[in-house]
Order: structure tokens, then C-alpha cells, then sequence
């Protein structure tokens, strides 16, 4: 990045063949060389992925990575991984988290630094599974305010020249303009009497011929259409959705032996459940269930992030752990502290940031018991604030 705000690339990184050839067969070609052995080590330090730092075969999801660290290193203003030698770099990228972008910049926007973590992921499953992805993140935060606070956040401010100062100064005078514009507009609304929310009161009844338990479990979508449940029918519980502009619910074949604690995806459209000591999550209007991930026989509660996260109970006596919402190998995010006599967290759920959930933890100490919030990109655990 120059001092007059050009981005030049100087590396074009490694090329990789994606149809290896035959090193057996004999050629003419007297430059043509076979593939790189497996398990040689390629790439700029500090730039690598894990699977890169192991030697392991890598895909498309290994650019992602150094994606999010130059990325990181272009809105902190330093390297996401470092050390005082080689190793230590590479042992950072493998076992460390980068410090927050916040820490750097306290006008980061949250949404921005939440995609560039997502990047960073140790695992390639958790990542973002594709440049396209990846776009759409960004577009998703290419909004005025979001242009803003990325421009701010870029060490670019000593570089400015006076032509762009005195663009500032005109910006500002347009802003000051519109505002004093709006300003009796501004005062004719807020004398305007407050508009009186409608309170909507509604029964939910078990279904004809099913019941529901003695602790009814359900789940309102996030776009407040639709109801989940749990109700018993014919001896099998089963999965059930309700419009709340309807009188009927409907049951969702394939959920057969679901337990209860159904949660929403953040778009209202898919349900997680589970059944069977799995997780497992639907199509709220219908069709074949997907396992997710294992878990226990008595889960208590999962919740749902908006960059495809989702956190659980996976059985009453262990910590919290996270899994992608398209599968994969769940990770701890929560660990039990025996010092405080805890013998499980469970119910979590995520705060509007996507980042830090709230989630119950049950102590043999009285005092130690009650509700914490963690945050969902760091494994280790991270109390924000005391109990409630």
C-alpha cells in the first residue's frame, strides 16, 4: 500500500497443477518437472495456511486463509501471525488466534472484522467455503456506512494530500447543508404522537391427536412468521411448524425421535433439531433432514449465527461447542471450570453481533451459577461480564 492510497501486488503467490500428470511417463520437454513431493512445505511465511504449515494436500480454502490475513494486516496495520523466528510464526499460525482488529482500530466495523476472522478459521471446514462466499460477505457490508468505516480503518490518513483535505471540507459543508435542510422535517416528526405497537395474543393447542410435554419446547422464526415445536403423536414425537396467521400446524417428515429445543436459522428458513444423538437440521417447509455433527442424548439448546455457526449443548454434563451450519467436526468454545464447581453450560444463545452468545451455567456452588456470555470465534473461554 503506497502513501497515496495504490495497492501494488508484488507476490503472485504458487501456482498448483489441478490434473497431476503421470511422472512416469516419459517426455521430450527437458524443463518439465514432476509435482512437489507430499508434505514439502510451500509458501510465504506468515502468509500460509495451517493445512499449508502441515504439508497437507490444500484446496481453494488455503487462499481464503491468506486472504483474510492480508486482509487482517491491511486494516490492523500489522501481521495477524507473528514471531521472532520462523518457527515461532508458524507455530502461531497453527495453535494461535490473531488479536481482535478492534484492539487496533476501535472504528473496525464489527460485521467487517467478524468476515475476516471467519477466514482465518483454523479449520477449512469453518471457513468460507468459497470466493464467492467471500464476495458476498464483503457486498453484504458495501453500504455508505459500511465504505466508511473500512476507509477509516485503513492506516492511509498520513498519506492524504491536501487536494483530498479540501474535498473533506467541502463533503462537510454539504453535510452541515443537508442537515440544517432536514432539520424542520426532523422536528415535524419527532412532535408526531408515538405509534402504539399492537400487541398480538394467540393460543397454541397440540394438534389434533398429538400432545405436547409437560415443558412445551419451541422456537419462534427470527422473522416472527412461523412456530417450531416439539408434540407427541401416535407414541413418535415429532417435529411441527405453525404460520401464526394459520389454526393448523403441519409435522416435518424425517424428524421422527427429535428431543426437544428446536432453534432457527437466522434467515427463518431452516430448523436445527435433535434426534437420535445427532444434530440435525430442516427445511421449515419440508424435505429430507441433514446431520450435521454427533452429539449426546440429552442436549439442552443450540443457536444459530448469521456467518453459518452454530452453537450447542451437546449433552447435560460438558461445555458448549460449535460446528458449521453445513457440518463438520464439532469444536469446544466453552470449558468447564472446576474450580468453580460448574458441571455444565448449556442453553445458548447469540447476541445481534453474531460473535458473543449468552449461555447458562450450571455450578454445584450456588454463586457460581447463572448466566454468562462468551464469545464464539476464540476456543478458549471467555467470560464477558458476571453472572446475571
Amino acid at each position: 500500500m503506497t502513501n497515496d492510497g495504490r495497492v501494488k501486488i508484488l507476490d503472485f503467490g504458487l501456482a498448483k497443477l489441478i490434473e497431476p500428470y503421470d511422472t512416469e511417463v516419459q517426455t521430450d520437454v527437458p524443463t518439465r518437472r514432476a509435482n512437489t513431493d507430499p508434505g514439502a512445505v510451500m509458501g510465504t511465511v506468515g502468509y500460509m495456511s495451517p493445512e499449508q504449515v502441515r504439508g497437507q494436500r490444500v484446496d481453494h480454502r488455503s487462499d481464503i486463509f491468506s486472504l483474510g490475513v492480508i486482509l487482517y494486516e491491511m486494516l490492523a496495520g500489522k501481521r495477524a501471525f507473528r514471531g521472532d523466528s520462523t518457527i515461532e510464526t508458524l507455530n502461531a499460525i497453527l495453535k494461535e488466534d490473531p488479536p481482535e482488529l478492534s484492539e487496533s482500530n476501535s472504528q473496525i466495523n464489527p460485521a467487517l472484522e467478524r468476515v475476516v476472522m471467519h477466514c482465518l478459521e483454523k479449520s477449512p471446514e469453518q471457513r468460507f467455503q468459497s470466493a464467492r462466499d467471500v464476495a458476498f460477505a464483503l457486498e453484504a457490508l458495501s453500504g455508505l456506512s459500511s465504505n466508511r468505516t473500512m476507509t477509516a480503518a485503513l492506516p492511509l490518513m498520513a498519506g492524504r494530500t491536501k487536494n483530498r483535505e479540501r474535498l473533506a471540507w467541502i463533503l462537510v459543508g454539504v453535510c452541515l447543508l443537508g442537515l440544517l435542510a432536514a432539520l424542520p422535517f426532523a422536528i415535524t416528526y419527532l412532535r408526531r404522537a408515538p405509534v402504539v405497537e399492537r400487541v398480538l395474543r394467540f393460543s397454541l393447542l397440540p394438534p389434533e391427536k398429538a400432545t405436547m410435554g409437560a415443558v412445551p419446547a419451541m422456537a419462534l422464526s427470527p422473522d416472527g412468521s412461523r412456530l417450531a415445536f416439539v408434540a407427541s403423536f401416535e407414541g413418535q414425537n415429532l417435529l411441527w411448524v405453525r404460520s401464526l396467521d394459520s389454526l393448523s400446524a403441519h409435522a416435518l417428515p424425517g424428524t421422527e425421535s427429535v428431543t426437544a429445543f428446536p432453534f432457527w436459522s437466522p434467515d427463518s428458513r431452516f430448523i436445527g433439531f435433535f434426534a437420535g444423538g445427532k444434530l440435525k437440521k430442516i427445511d421449515a417447509s419440508g424435505g429430507p433432514p441433514q446431520t450435521l455433527c454427533d452429539v449426546g442424548a440429552a442436549s439442552r439448546g443450540g443457536t444459530w449465527n448469521r456467518d453459518g455457526v452454530i452453537v450447542f449443548a451437546a449433552d447435560g454434563l460438558v461445555p458448549l461447542y460449535r460446528v458449521s451450519a453445513a457440518g463438520g467436526e464439532p469444536i469446544p468454545v466453552t470449558a468447564l471450570d472446576q474450580s468453580r464447581f460448574e458441571t455444565s453450560h448449556r442453553w445458548p444463545f447469540f447476541l445481534p453481533d453474531g460473535r458473543h452468545f449468552l449461555f447458562f451455567v450450571c455450578s454445584n456452588q450456588t454463586e457460581s451459577g447463572g448466566i454468562y456470555a462468551a464469545r464464539s470465534i476464540r476456543k478458549k473461554q471467555s467470560y464477558c461480564f458476571p453472572r446475571l
